[in-house]
């Protein structure tokens, strides 16, 4: 029997927060996309932007941008699957029982 893998993160913050350090010029090159995550009841809102400058990534709103923007993908999930998925403990397959449950929603 084999151990789970330690998690990488223990909360979504944290995540956002790793994200933001690691965002630069050559990863907004490659990308160019603008990322919503929201965690189900109201309990988060989270943004990578990677569309322009250095990129940046953070709680809330996206900032800089105007009120009808629309990012190329938007997550609406559990706080707890989120954190899953980032600890890559959520398979794509796993995430697929999980569809009556959360929305996984890609606007163009």
């Amino acid at each position: 029997m084999t151990d789970a893998p330690k998690a990488i993160y223990d909360n979504v913050p944290q995540v956002f927060e790793r994200i933001k350090a690691a965002a630069n010029a050559e990863m907004v090159h490659k990308v160019k996309a603008c990322y919503v995550f929201e965690c189900e009841g109201g309990e988060g809102k989270y943004y990578i932007d990677l569309k322009e400058g250095e990129g940046q990534a953070g709680e809330g709103e996206v900032p800089n941008k105007p009120p009808n923007f629309k990012p190329e993908v938007k997550i609406t999930m559990s706080e707890e699957n989120m954190l899953k998925m980032f600890n890559r403990e959520l398979t794509p397959v796993s995430y697929t029982h999980l569809r009556a449950h959360e929305t996984l929603r890609y606007l163009v």
